[in-house]
């Protein structure tokens, strides 16, 4: 987050907060957060395709 210049919308224990509610908020301030919005959706289409029953990819 502080290397790309974007501000701190939540903190964890761990670091900066990174979950959708979060990257939302900062979707306007840096190209890179859109990008990571994309790659969670196609990841969560993918597994959701793999995991439905009969799926011709098993």
């Amino acid at each position: 987050m502080k290397s790309c210049g974007l501000p701190s919308v939540k903190k964890t224990k761990s670091g900066y907060s990174t979950d959708s509610d979060v990257l939302k908020k900062l979707q306007n301030e840096h190209p890179i957060v859109e990008k990571v919005l994309e790659y969670r959706r196609a990841c969560e289409t993918v597994f959701y395709i793999c995991r439905r029953p009969n799926n011709m990819y098993r």
